[in-house]
């Protein structure tokens, strides 16, 4: 969620400490790895700054690490987009991203469309979703959130999960040009749903919003006041 990555919290370099100097002695690697977008391949490396804002979500995420259940919807929300993130097929990583983001802002009472529209719309609105993804390594023309992009990141969703056909004019291989071929619309609606993951849980840590979105009532009351 800081800066993606092929690496993994469960990738593990052990390292011996002597008076001068650190030795590795053994790395663990997941049979499963990571599989980033291609906006996401491409982006700038961590910095310190990175680690600043890093330094300030540490505390809460040892409590999660303890009893992530607590924080249930935000619980849900993160194993839903780690599961996606290992998913070779790209359909089933828009799914379930898609669902990911539906955790943090849908209810019992708005969910779906209105949920996306009526809450996570405004938190979102103008805001250039490949911002936080250039680099010197490639070129990323503006992807800018509005209703529009939304509602196509659930209609791809909802065709995906239904077993239908995705619209043959969002395959179409005429967009910007990847690492390995043009990408297409549904492609783009794909980076889009993940970056929308990633700015979310980026807002939460930040602001500190932890506790609000766990809990829908505070939730529902959060973006009723935007």
């Amino acid at each position: 969620m800081l800066i993606p990555s092929h690496i993994s919290g469960n990738h593990c370099l052990q390292l011996e400490k002597t008076p001068n100097e650190l030795n590795p002695f053994n790395y663990l690697r997941p049979a499963t790895s990571i599989r980033l977008q291609d906006c996401e391949a491409f982006g700038p490396e961590i910095s310190p700054s990175d680690f600043d804002r890093f330094k300030v979500w540490i505390d809460w995420i040892a409590d999660f690490a303890a009893d992530g259940q607590k924080y249930l919807p935000l619980w849900i929300s993160l194993n839903l987009s780690e599961t996606a993130c290992t998913q070779p097929e790209k359909r089933i990583h828009h799914l379930l991203q898609v669902m990911s983001l539906e955790a943090l802002v849908s209810d019992a009472k708005m969910y779906g469309s209105r949920a996306f529209l009526k809450r996570l719309l405004p938190l979102v609105d103008g805001l250039d979703l490949y911002a936080s993804y250039r680099s010197n390594k490639h070129v990323l023309p503006a992807m800018i959130a509005n209703q529009k992009l939304l509602t196509d990141v659930l209609v791809l969703r909802n065709e995906i999960a239904h077993g239908r056909v995705i619209p043959r004019k969002w395959l179409v291989g005429d967009r910007r040009q990847g690492a390995d071929y043009k990408l297409s619309y549904a492609d783009e609606l794909t980076e889009a749903v993940t970056a929308l993951v990633r700015f979310m849980w980026q807002h939460i840590l930040d602001n500190n919003l932890q506790p609000i979105f766990s809990d829908k009532r505070q939730m529902a009351a959060y973006c009723e006041g935007l």
